[in-house]
């Protein structure tokens, strides 16, 4: 759990707000099916604050797959004020690839993930920006909440190629109607699977 706290007139603070987030995670095993990692992430911020301060989505715009962050999401897209997100990765570890025998060799392993996310903006965070919609000076970042509904996406991928490579084809599902967002990526990341 971690806790984030403002208080206005200290140390050059504008704004009292408090905020509280929740993390757990868990790895469950599916005998030769392989295993899942599933992280669960709750949060929340109370007081009124301008849309700088609010909590701000992980995204990333890099082709680098990460675990932890959207990979399909735009940086500063959606914001939140309370929020709650699941991610689930299933590592097959070869149980498909390996019965077929020139695969077998190169001990390829199957990886596939879901992301959810879900929040919120209160009406009263919402009196220094007009959320989903299009702002009307070009210079203004475009801003959207989740109240339409949950950002989702998944994957499905290879990893252990060349002992280090992990190569993911990135679908998004929801919010494809926003500007300038992509509903397909390959990521890649250089690690070591265990």
């Amino acid at each position: 759990m971690a806790a984030q706290i403002g208080v206005k007139g200290i140390l050059g603070g504008d704004y009292n707000y408090q905020r509280f987030i929740f993390n757990a995670n868990k790895r469950f095993y599916a005998s030769q099916f392989g295993f899942t990692d599933a992280v669960f992430e709750s949060g929340v911020q109370f007081g009124k604050v301008p849309y700088p301060l609010m909590i701000i989505h992980r995204a990333n715009q890099t082709y680098s797959y990460q675990l932890n962050s959207y990979n399909l999401m735009n940086s500063m897209e959606f914001m939140s004020d309370k929020y709650t997100s699941l991610l689930l990765q299933h590592s097959f570890n070869g149980f498909f690839l390996n019965k077929i025998p020139l695969l077998k060799k190169l001990d390829l392993r199957e990886i596939a993930s879901v992301k959810v996310l879900y929040g919120k903006v209160d009406a009263s965070n919402r009196y220094t920006k007009d959320f989903d919609t299009t702002p009307k000076h070009p210079s203004e970042p475009q801003l959207f909440s989740l109240n339409r509904g949950a950002y989702v996406e998944g994957s499905v991928g290879l990893s252990n190629i060349f002992k280090i490579l992990r190569v993911d084809l990135v679908r998004r599902f929801t919010y494809l109607d926003n500007p300038g967002v992509s509903s397909w990526g390959v990521r890649a990341k250089i690690g070591v699977d265990f």
